[in-house]
């Protein structure tokens, strides 16, 4: 499964790396930047976001209209809380995990966004 992480802090992405990596899973991990400066995300079958990096740009990505590049896939959040609706989001997140997660819980996250990837 392609998957790309949304984050500016390089403890979680290479956390995440780490944990899901290594179990056949590509993970592209970029900067909250990175949709602005290049009109939208590297082809993925799911996109996880970090919150504080989401609730930092997503009103840029609204603006300059990247933000239905995170709406066409499943959607996951890496955060400290369970948010029930994230900012600029129609539904909830398919996936949530904390910010101090285990490789277990990373890999759950992943396999349940397989799920919604494969019922879409």
């Amino acid at each position: 499964m392609k998957l790309v992480l949304v984050c500016d802090d390089l403890s979680i992405s290479d956390n995440f790396r780490q944990a899901v990596g290594g179990q056949g899973h590509l993970v592209n991990a970029v900067r909250g930047e990175y949709p602005l400066e290049n009109g939208g995300l590297p082809e993925c079958d799911a996109v996880l976001v970090e919150e504080k990096t989401w609730i930092r740009h997503a009103s840029l990505y609204r603006y300059f209209d990247v933000l239905p590049e995170f709406m066409g896939c499943p959607f996951g959040v890496v955060g400290k809380r369970k948010p029930t609706r994230i900012k600029a989001r129609r539904r909830n997140a398919d996936a949530w995990i904390s910010s101090g997660f285990s490789p277990a819980e990373a890999l759950e996250a992943v396999a349940v966004l397989g799920r919604a990837a494969a019922l879409s």
